[in-house]
């Protein structure tokens, strides 16, 4: 697989069960090392400059078993504070919200929605 996106570009990743989607993302996010090949992200290898590729990206997964019943936002604010993200940046961080799209901006939980969405 090989593919480009541009500074700020939205993309998805479409594909059945078992097809990689979620293994490619954890190789980006540099949880996993890719099996061949090579990953980079913004010019920065996922491997060997591992600390410089977590400072560009986020990555929060769809289920990660901790506090699900938290919000967006209450989520964002404890990931910031336990990774020591400074109050300057948190506080930009946070209010990225307001980007997201509508069913994310909520401050309570929402039980009931399906894991895909």
């Amino acid at each position: 697989m090989s593919f480009s996106l541009p500074a700020g570009g939205i993309f998805g990743l479409v594909g059945s069960d078992g097809a990689g989607k979620t293994t490619l993302l954890r190789v980006i996010a540099t949880i996993l090392a890719p099996d061949s090949g090579s990953v980079t992200v913004a010019g920065r290898d996922v491997v060997r400059e591992r600390s410089a590729v977590k400072e560009l990206i986020g990555y929060m997964p769809q289920r990660f078993g901790l506090y699900q019943d938290l919000s967006v936002a209450e989520n964002l604010d404890f990931f910031m504070d336990i990774y020591g993200i400074p109050a300057p940046n948190a506080a930009g961080g946070a209010s990225a919200i307001s980007d997201f799209p509508t069913c994310c901006r909520s401050r309570t939980a929402a039980p009931g929605i399906s894991p895909a969405v």
